[in-house]
């Protein structure tokens, strides 16, 4: 099955990236009541276009970037770090 990585993930030994598209075999998924499987909360099955495909890897990746710099702003100070953010956002 073709899936795209929504968060950072290793599979069969490797670090895939936000974004990163790649084959996953159902074999490895667990599986519902009915014996579907279930892809990892990390995953989203691929898209058949290329461009909904590009699409996808885009939000992922933004969805990220974005989680990553909220973080930060948590780590280095809340509210003051916030402001700061916002005006260099603003500026840009």
């Amino acid at each position: 099955m073709r899936v795209i990585a929504a968060a950072v993930g290793f599979y069969k030994g490797a670090r895939r990236r936000v974004g990163e598209i790649f084959d996953m075999a159902e074999s490895v998924m667990k599986t519902d009541k009915a014996g579907n499987p279930v892809l990892p909360k990390w995953v989203r099955e691929a898209p058949a276009t290329e461009a909904e495909a590009k699409a996808l890897v885009s939000a992922a990746k933004t969805a990220e970037d974005n989680k990553q710099r909220d973080g930060a702003i948590a780590a280095s100070g809340g509210k003051a770090a916030k402001a700061k953010t916002t005006e260099t956002q603003e500026l840009v």
